[in-house]
C-alpha cells in the first residue's frame, strides 16, 4: 500500500513560513518520486535512454501502537507502509508503524516508546509519535537527536477519545497529522524502499508453499497467519482474540508481504513497569541473521543484514534479493532460534 502520495498542502506551507523568515526557500522534498523528465533528441540523432534518478523521500511519520487485549481493534495498522512487531515486557507486543504518506482516519491506541523504537527512529530517519517512555527510554530519546513527540510536547497531535478508557484512548488521524507536520522542518531520507515484485511475478522459492504459519514473537503473543489468494494478502489471528481487524472499515488486517527475523534480544538496562519487570534491547544496527519472507503464499528463507539506515537487506541464498510484494511490509523481530511454525 505504499501509496507515497504528496503532502503538497504542508510542503507549501512550510516553503511561505521560510520565504517570509528568510526571504528565500529550499525546495521540500515530495511523498510522491517521479524520474527525470526525458532530454530533448536532436533530428536525426538518437535519444539516449534516461537513467531514472531517485527522488529523495520524505521522512517519514513513525506512531507507537499497543497490542493488547484492550487495544484491539486497533485503528490504521491497514495503512501503514511498514509496520514493525515486536516484543516488550511481559511477552506483549507492540508496533512502530511507518507511514509514508498521511492516513485517511485514525491511528491508535498510541503508547509508548521502547529501546527498540529508537533503534527503529534511527533506522528510518522518522519523526516519533508516542504517549511517553520509561525514565531510562526517555532520557535516550532526548540525547538522540532524533524528533519525537509525546502527548505533550505534540501540542494537539494527538487527542484522547471517549469510546476507550485510559490508557488505551489516545490516537492520532490524518487531519491532526497533516497540521502536525505544517509545524515541522521538512526532513528527507537518504534511502531508497524495497523494490516491488508483482505477485503474479514471483519467483518459484524452490521449497513447499505455505499457506498458513504462526510466528512466534514470544511465549504468549504467537499470531496465525494465513493466505488469502483472492486479496493476495495474509490474515491474522490472535489465540486469545480471534481475527485481528482494523477499526477503520471494521475487516481484517491484511499485510501483502511478511518479513521474519531472528534477531538477538538481550535484557534492557531500564524499568518498564511498577513490578520491576526490565525492557528488551534488540540487535537491529548492523544486525544479522537468519529469517523468512512470506509473499503471496511462498516462504523465502533469506540471510538479513540491517544497515545504520533504511530497510533491512533480505538476501536469499542463492544471494538474490527476496522478493517484496507491492503494498504493506510487516515485520516480526522474534527471538534468535525461533522459527515460523506451519500450521
Amino acid at each position: 500500500m505504499l501509496k507515497q502520495r504528496s503532502h503538497l498542502t504542508s510542503v507549501l506551507a512550510v516553503a511561505m513560513l521560510g520565504i517570509a523568515a528568510c526571504g528565500s526557500a529550499t525546495k521540500a522534498p515530495t511523498r510522491t518520486p517521479t524520474p527525470t523528465a526525458s532530454p530533448s533528441a536532436t533530428a536525426g540523432t538518437p535519444t539516449p535512454t534516461p537513467v531514472p534518478t531517485p527522488v529523495p523521500l520524505a521522512a517519514p511519520i513513525m506512531i507507537q501502537v499497543e497490542n493488547i487485549d484492550a487495544a484491539r481493534p486497533q485503528s490504521g495498522l491497514s495503512q501503514a507502509d511498514v509496520v514493525y512487531e515486536y516484543q516488550t515486557e511481559g511477552g506483549i507486543s507492540r508496533f512502530t508503524t511507518i507511514f509514508f504518506h498521511n492516513p485517511t482516519g485514525q491511528v491508535g491506541p498510541v503508547r509508548s516508546a521502547r529501546l527498540a523504537t529508537i533503534k527503529l527512529l534511527g533506522i528510518w530517519g522518522g519523526t516519533l509519535l508516542f504517549s511517553g517512555a520509561s525514565n531510562y527510554v526517555s532520557r535516550m530519546l532526548d540525547s538522540s537527536g532524533y524528533r519525537h513527540f509525546n502527548e505533550t510536547s505534540a501540542a494537539g497531535a494527538l487527542y484522547r477519545i471517549g469510546s476507550r478508557f485510559a490508557p488505551h484512548n489516545l490516537y492520532t488521524d490524518g487531519g491532526h497529522l497533516a497540521a502536525f507536520e505544517q509545524r515541522l522542518r521538512p526532513l528527507t531520507v537518504g534511502y531508497q524502499l524495497w523494490p516491488r515484485t508483482p505477485i503474479a511475478s514471483l519467483p518459484p522459492s524452490g521449497f513447499n508453499p505455505i499457506g498458513k504459519f504462526q510466528v512466534p514473537i514470544s511465549q504468549s503473543e504467537r499470531p496465525i497467519f494465513t493466505y488469502d489468494p483472492a486479496t493476495q494478502s495474509y490474515t491474522r489471528v490472535e489465540p486469545q482474540t480471534g481475527q485481528l481487524n482494523d477499526a477503520n472499515g471494521g475487516g481484517p488486517w491484511r499485510p501483502t508481504t511478511i518479513v521474519v527475523l531472528q534477531t538477538k534480544i538481550t535484557i534492557g538496562p531500564e524499568v518498564e513497569d511498577v513490578s520491576g519487570t526490565h525492557g528488551l534491547d534488540f540487535a537491529l544496527v548492523y544486525g544479522i541473521g537468519d529469517g523468512q519472507v512470506f509473499v503471496g503464499g511462498q516462504q523465502y528463507p533469506v540471510k538479513w543484514f540491517q544497515g545504520p539506515s533504511g530497510p533491512p537487506q533480505l538476501t536469499q541464498i542463492g544471494g538474490q534479493p527476496a522478493p517484496i510484494g507491492p503494498g504493506q511490509v510487516l515485520v516480526e523481530l522474534v527471538p534468535s532460534g525461533q522459527t515460523v511454525i506451519p500450521r
